[in-house]
């Protein structure tokens, strides 16, 4: 907390307080006690002592003050005088002289994006606002709405920034309303990921085996050929075996791969910075893709240290992420391409897939956990769907638990007639020797 610091002034003429990096005029009269936001001419907050003094020289009539009303009126009228009129156009320059908070600049330059994305479209639709302090809650409501009809923008993605833009203004207007208080957040309506069937696996797998030969595949839309896709056949191929991140698989090093031991070490680029004292992961390496592997090094020069290739390690990892979701989305979903409010199919469904997979199959979830470098095994049931023929498997293992012994008077006579029609068609002689049989 920032610790608050009291200048004495001449008798009568109140207290300079600071606060963080703000100053206040505070004053006293018959027991009560006003604080006021000192600024300079053009309004902005002062930031240092000499301003602070310069501006309380202004409220000097404020030392007349004897009772109570006449105080509270006359910082109310200082209030409206010196209310941070702070110009749209300086309002990110004022937030970063007061903003205290430790941020990294990464998200102070989304902090800038949206702020600026808000004061664009308040020029554009309030020509007349040219103050901060003149933003009201319906402005802001009417900017919500027209975010909704932007089309793909989700929720959360709204909801972010709302939040960006209230913690802003609360800096900008400490002593005023903020316009994005009431604002309430969107019910969120989160996408979450699915696993491929098996049958959308085997054509997966089918179109990266016709691209390892063809050297590129088709588009769906025009049909026309597109080359150079040969080289993102690994990249799947890496994510279906290993369930690993398309991130980690960008930067993924031939000497994290040991083909003798059949094994695949890397650290999760998630929570590397979170946690850097972590181990890392070894993933055994599936026979299939250590064929695919062993290929990919000999096509590869000695002095490239990267498992994706020359071509690809050069690109970004959003550019590589973006295509790799192309060529899945399209294989898998051809028919649906386009339409509105169809399922997309992303490299990260690949990693649900593969720990899908596993489970499945019978393997601990304990187990599953450390594949996948997780830490508890509530992120591995996030990434866990139980397919139809688990299910129904484990309908047909409770045959044997509530399936009773047919000791019924039905059943009792339909083994006596069995019995009986047997009988028959056995020789006379036999079945008097059975008849001795059982008498004895």
């Amino acid at each position: 907390m920032a610790r608050d610091v009291i200048t004495r002034r001449a008798r009568g003429q109140g207290s300079i307080l600071r606060k963080g990096r703000r100053y206040y005029l505070r004053v006293r009269s018959n027991n009560a006690e006003k604080h006021i936001l000192l600024t300079d001419t053009s309004g902005i907050p002062v930031s240092n002592r000499i301003s602070a003094e310069a501006s309380a020289k202004l409220l000097s009539n404020i030392a007349g003050s004897t009772s109570l009303i006449e105080l509270e009126s006359f910082v109310k009228v200082a209030k409206l005088n010196m209310v941070s009129q702070i110009p749209l156009a300086a309002a990110w320059d004022t937030f970063i002289s007061l903003y205290i908070a430790d941020t990294t600049d990464s998200t102070l330059k989304q902090y800038k994006s949206k702020l600026d994305c808000f004061i664009r479209w308040i020029r554009y639709t309030f020509p007349s606002v040219q103050f901060i302090h003149e933003v009201t809650a319906g402005m802001v409501e009417n900017y919500v709405v027209c975010l909704q009809r932007r089309t793909g923008l989700r929720s959360s993605t709204i909801n972010g920034k709302i939040t960006t833009l209230k913690n802003i203004f609360k800096v900008l207007l400490p002593d005023q309303v903020n316009p994005f208080a009431r604002i309430r957040r969107l019910k969120s309506q989160r996408s979450l990921r699915t696993a491929i069937t098996r049958e959308q696996l085997r054509a997966l797998l089918q179109a990266l085996d016709e691209m390892a030969v063809t050297g590129h595949r088709k588009g769906v839309r025009t049909g026309r050929k597109i080359s150079g896709m040969a080289d993102y056949r690994i990249v799947i191929l890496i994510c279906i075996y290993t369930g690993l991140r398309i991130s980690d698989v960008y930067t993924l090093r031939w000497e994290n791969v040991d083909f003798k031991r059949n094994t695949i070490w890397t650290v999760p680029k998630k929570t590397e910075r979170s946690d850097p004292d972590r181990e890392g992961v070894t993933i055994p390496i599936y026979c299939d893709l250590k064929k695919e592997l062993e290929i990919q090094r000999k096509k590869q020069p000695r002095s490239c240290d990267w498992v994706i290739g020359p071509n690809l390690s050069k690109q970004t990892l959003r550019n590589l992420k973006s295509i790799c979701n192309r060529i899945l989305d399209e294989t898998l979903n051809p028919d649906n391409r386009g339409k509105k409010g169809r399922k997309k199919y992303t490299v990260h469904c690949l990693r649900h897939t593969f720990i899908s997979d596993c489970i499945n199959k019978g393997v601990p979830a304990d187990v599953v956990a450390i594949l996948a470098g997780q830490k508890s095994l509530s992120s591995t049931k996030v990434y866990t769907h139980i397919y139809d023929e688990s299910k129904i498997e484990a309908i047909n293992s409770l045959d044997s638990i509530y399936r009773k012994e047919d000791n019924t008077d039905t059943g009792v006579e339909a083994k006596r007639d069995d019995l009986m029609s047997k009988l028959k068609t056995l020789p006379d002689g036999v079945v008097d020797l059975l008849l001795q049989a059982v008498a004895k």
